[in-house]
């Protein structure tokens, strides 16, 4: 068994209050949703998301034409992710892909 990430102890609390403030629609008190329409932009096929946390990008990316999957070391945040977006537990220093497959990858709010 893998041990614990240290987002397992705060995944409820994400997604049932953090992220209820930051998300609601219609509002982009972080730029996200911004940056993304700028950074990522417009486009087809594949999008990795690097630490999906709770998938809750996942329709930004699929309103910017992507089909979005993600992966995370947090179990806990996958369990939320289910429904929005396919994603596996995996570390982002040994991607589940092989290099120069994917047309777009991105990394929000990761560290």
């Amino acid at each position: 068994m893998a041990p614990a990430a240290a987002y397992d102890e705060i995944a409820d609390w994400y997604e049932h209050e953090f992220l209820a403030a930051v998300t609601t629609p219609g509002a982009d008190p972080l730029g996200i949703d911004a940056a993304l329409g700028s950074l990522l932009g417009p486009g087809a096929g594949a999008c990795l998301e690097i630490g999906c946390g709770t998938g809750v990008r996942a329709g930004r990316v699929r309103d910017l034409g992507w089909t979005p999957f993600g992966i995370d070391i947090s179990a806990a945040m996958l369990r939320h992710a289910r429904g929005r977006l396919p994603a596996a537990r995996a570390d982002a220093v040994r991607l589940p892909v092989r290099d120069r497959c994917l047309p777009a990858v991105i990394t929000v709010l990761a560290h």
